[in-house]
């Protein structure tokens, strides 16, 4: 992943939000159970 990419990643206000983008940038197989977990990890600790 490109530091633009994780930027937008880190600034997604939902699992959703992370999900699109994940999925606008060709990560196809990233799937809503892994929006989710990266979702709350980053929340949790601040960044992926």
């Amino acid at each position: 992943m490109n530091e633009e990419i994780l930027a937008k990643a880190r600034e997604a206000q939902s699992p959703e939000e992370l999900l699109k983008l994940a999925h606008e940038n060709g990560m196809t197989d990233f799937t809503a159970e892994n929006a989710i977990e990266y979702y709350a990890m980053m929340h949790r600790s601040g960044e992926i």
